[in-house]
Formats: C-alpha cells, sequence, structure tokens
C-alpha cells in the first residue's frame, strides 16, 4: 500500500501544499534566482515498506544501481547516465551510497533509482519498475519532466512526477540541482512508520 506525500494535478492546494508553496516563492523572491532547477513535485508515493535502511542494504558491498531511461538533450545516453549519476552523489536520505551508471554492475542489481526523462507524461508505482518505456530524444530548452523511483525488482518503493524549467544541457547548474532535489524526494527519510524497528529488509 502508498502513502501519498502531495496529490497530484490537484485542483485546489491542502493547507501544507499551500504553505510550501507560499515558503518557495518567498524563496525565490529572496534570492533572486528565479528558482532556477526548482522541481516541481506532481505527488510522491511512498510504499509502506520503504526504509532508509533498505537503501543501505541495496548499495552494500558496490552501490546502488542508476537507471536512466531517455537523454533530454541527445548525444551519448552511457556518458548522459554517468553524468546524472555524477551529479546525485550525496542527495540522498539515509546512510551514503554511491550512485552506479551503466554499464557498471551492482551486487544488487534488483534494487535501482529509476530516472526517465521527457518519456511518459504520467506512469502508475505499480507498473513503473515493471516496464521500460520507449523515450525518444527530446530537447530540454523548454523544460524537463522526469519520472523517478526507488526499485525493488518490479516493486516501487517510491515513486514520483517532477518537472523543472528550461536549462541548456546536462552540465547546467539548473540541472545538476533539479537532479538533487527529485533525489532527495524519490529517496527520503523514513515518515510515520507504526513500527520503526520492523525488519523492511529481505531475510533479516
Amino acid at each position: 500500500m502508498f502513502r501519498t506525500q502531495n496529490e497530484a494535478l490537484m485542483p485546489s492546494l491542502s493547507k501544507h501544499e499551500g504553505r510550501a508553496a507560499v515558503s518557495l516563492a518567498l524563496t525565490c523572491f529572496l534570492t533572486l534566482a528565479g528558482c532556477a532547477g526548482s522541481a516541481i513535485v506532481h505527488g510522491t508515493d511512498i510504499d509502506d515498506g520503504y526504509s532508509t535502511g533498505e537503501i543501505g542494504y541495496a548499495a552494500g558491498g558496490g552501490g546502488l544501481r542508476v537507471e536512466v531511461g531517455g537523454n533530454p538533450f541527445g548525444g551519448d545516453d552511457t556518458a548522459f547516465a554517468a553524468i546524472v549519476a555524477e551529479a546525485i552523489q550525496g542527495a540522498n536520505s539515509g546512510p551514503r551510497v554511491r550512485f552506479v551508471p551503466p554499464p557498471e554492475e551492482t551486487p544488487r542489481p534488483e534494487y535501482r533509482l529509476r530516472l526517465v526523462f521527457n518519456g511518459p507524461e504520467a506512469s502508475r508505482s505499480g507498473i513503473f519498475c515493471a516496464e521500460t518505456p520507449a523515450v525518444p530524444a527530446s530537447p530540454g530548452a523548454d523544460g524537463i519532466r522526469v519520472l523517478a523511483g526507488f526499485c525493488r525488482g518490479e516493486r516501487a518503493l517510491t515513486y514520483l512526477a517532477a518537472n523543472t524549467g528550461p536549462v541548456t544541457g546536462p552540465g547546467d547548474p539548473a540541472f545538476r540541482d533539479f537532479l538533487r532535489q527529485v533525489t532527495a524526494q524519490a529517496l527520503p527519510a523514513n515518515r510515520g512508520f507504526p513500527n520503526p524497528d520492523q525488519c523492511r529488509i529481505p531475510g533479516c
């Protein structure tokens, strides 16, 4: 079962969402940065079985695989995946992990952080980790959207959709900021578990 942190595309905002939106607007105004690279997240689903402890288990002994779909800038997909993996190092909550791009192997390949750029407008948490959508290259100059989730096999332990404004290329600091915000949302701190000592790591 999933707990929804933010409802996607709702006609009205909750009090929490409204406060978050006001806070973001004030931050943008005060920094005069125009919020370049800010991630607009359209809902985050977190499985009841999610735990930051499982991130450590997944990455233990070699790192957590980063599975990248789509390349909003064109060019070499392997090089783009390496740029993404490098940008998100240290962005997650919980234990420090090394994000590993392909073709490097990881000891637990059933676990991965999946990021699909400028592909389907939306997916569902129940199928996001099971399907591999074909994603054509599409320019990032008009903005970038991403579907992201932490996968255990075909099960999405977290899932979100997000977008940001125009970026000039994979080396744009705004793109790096966007990736790090998305990763922080896709691998968040534990929230609201009734039994924090409950084992959620397979085989424990």
